[in-house]
């Protein structure tokens, strides 16, 4: 098979299974106020790419650069993608250790680095992979080996030198790790994640104005990281800036709403910043105020909602509601509490007395558009969804979802368009940039939804279905090589020394 008919195979695979349905990555989505987006992030500030002229590179970015102009491709057999390896070439050794790695075999990656090593004891980057991957797998010490060597070799490695500082982290060498991811961040200052690792250091240290400003920075480069966001949140407070601190705790948690430890954070700094306003609610777990005031009732429903406690959320709405029917936002939260359960049927109930009472709620509109395209009703959903956003255009979480019910009825053009609309609003959805990148891959427009396929992998650099979205956008675009590499980037290797050629 040649490796123009592997590129067919690549294309052929990507429209054979068809458009990947959004419905999945919708039913993850937990919301509250609004939809939140899971953001995943990388381990990895930098990345070493072979170039043409066998000299190396650092990106500064994810510790995959499958985008990158100066990827070498390699060289694959025309059965099974096993690389073709020169057993005197101790790049062949790297760049398969390399591909393993990509691939999370950490143990059969470092076999083939110290092959490499061994052959070349002056390859830094042999070294520093090796570090890498012993840091993954937990080997901390052994990995300071291998790093101290890499960055001996190569001081303007800035990866080694994260990786160093991981190590030392995971030595619980604080000071180690603070000099190391120093030393990273002034050799690659463009790097957010670098930032970010090296202010959550400061953090742990007690540095907290220093720490704050290596996340602000980091924020300024990656805004869609919620991390930064909460160690941001950690240092304001300690520095007693709870109003700036609450602020930041709130991206986190509109970027990642799934995460328990930024709502205790929340609580924390509310409690911080106002002592007085839980104890006026509940001391020793009792209501203190009057059970039947319903504006109590509904509050203290808020609050567990807060805290993710849904079903106690309804128990405090049910009861505010008991008391006075016609609270629309009492229907709408408790809308929301049946949503985070999976009680659909009975939240589209909830969300149809809100709009009754409030026909003005775009939420109450989105949130019965979105349950109707879980249902798989899109053409009832889209009503719903468009009246959301006529009520209030700045709901990303409307257009992305009408976005993809009309990629799932093939209508690509509006689909592209609401999906650049929802990503204008909140660029951090690594969903929408592969949906709209599905769409204009629809639309023929190849070197576009490359690009949109590019940024859903820079959040979540291993997914196959990413990745052979992108196979196939390349390969249309002419770039077979970086096709086929990415595609086998997905593909099985064999044990690490064993070619099996006959």
């Amino acid at each position: 098979m040649s490796r123009y008919l592997l590129i067919i195979t690549i294309i052929g695979f990507v429209l054979i299974t068809g458009c990947t349905s959004p419905e999945q990555p919708a039913e993850n989505t937990s919301i509250f106020s609004k939809p939140p987006l899971e953001n995943i992030t990388s381990d990895k500030p930098s990345d070493m790419i072979l170039t043409s002229d066998n000299t190396e590179h650092i990106t500064g970015a994810l510790p995959i650069n499958t985008n990158s102009s100066n990827l070498t491709p390699l060289t694959y057999l025309s059965t099974e993608h096993d690389l073709i390896m020169d057993p005197n070439s101790t790049w062949s050794y790297f760049n398969k250790g390399r591909l393993l790695y990509d691939q999370k075999e950490f143990g059969q990656a470092i076999l083939l680095f110290e092959e490499a090593i061994r052959k070349d004891p002056s390859n830094a980057n042999a070294y520093y992979f090796a570090g890498a991957s012993l840091v993954e797998m937990g080997r901390f010490s052994d990995a300071l080996v291998y790093l101290k060597q890499a960055t001996s070799r190569d001081p303007t490695n800035a990866g080694a030198w994260f990786e160093t500082g991981r190590a030392y982290e995971g030595i619980r060498n604080t000071t180690g790790a603070i000099r190391a991811y120093d030393q990273a961040k002034t050799l690659d200052p463009s790097n957010g994640w670098t930032r970010y690792i090296y202010g959550r250091s400061l953090n742990r240290e007690g540095n907290y104005t220093d720490a704050y400003q290596q996340l602000n920075i980091s924020i300024s480069l990656d805004p869609c990281r919620s991390e930064a966001y909460y160690e941001a949140s950690v240092s304001l407070a300690n520095l007693g800036n709870n109003q700036d601190a609450l602020q930041m705790i709130e991206r986190a948690i509109e970027r990642d709403s799934t995460n328990k430890e930024y709502r205790i954070q929340r609580q924390k700094i509310n409690e911080q910043a106002d002592p007085g306003t839980w104890d006026a609610v509940i001391q020793n777990g009792k209501i203190k105020l009057d059970p039947s005031n319903a504006t109590l009732w509904f509050n203290l429903g808020v609050i567990a909602s807060n805290s993710q406690e849904y079903e106690e959320a309804l128990n405090y709405l049910n009861q505010a509601i008991l008391i006075d029917p016609l609270v629309s936002d009492a229907w709408y939260y408790k809308g929301v509490a049946l949503y985070e359960l999976g009680r659909f049927e009975e939240a589209l109930c909830s969300f149809d007395k809100t709009i009754l009472l409030d026909p003005g709620n775009a939420w109450a509109y989105y949130y019965r558009g979105d349950i109707l395209q879980k249902f798989g009703q899109c053409q009832y959903a889209y009503p719903y969804l468009s009246k959301s956003t006529q009520l209030d255009a700045a709901i990303p979480w409307a257009y992305y979802i009408r976005g993809t019910c009309s990629l799932n009825q093939s209508r690509y053009r509006l689909a592209a368009d609401d999906f650049d609309q929802s990503l204008n609003l909140f660029p951090c959805n690594q969903w929408a940039w592969f949906f709209g990148g599905q769409s204009y891959y629809h639309l023929n427009d190849f070197e576009k939804s490359r690009d949109y396929f590019t940024r859903a992998l820079s959040y979540d650099p291993s997914n196959p279905e990413f990745r052979n979205w992108k196979a196939a956008a390349l390969a249309e675009t002419g770039n077979v090589d970086e096709a086929i590499y990415l595609y086998n980037l997905s593909t099985p290797l064999r044990s690490p020394l064993s070619c099996n050629v006959t």
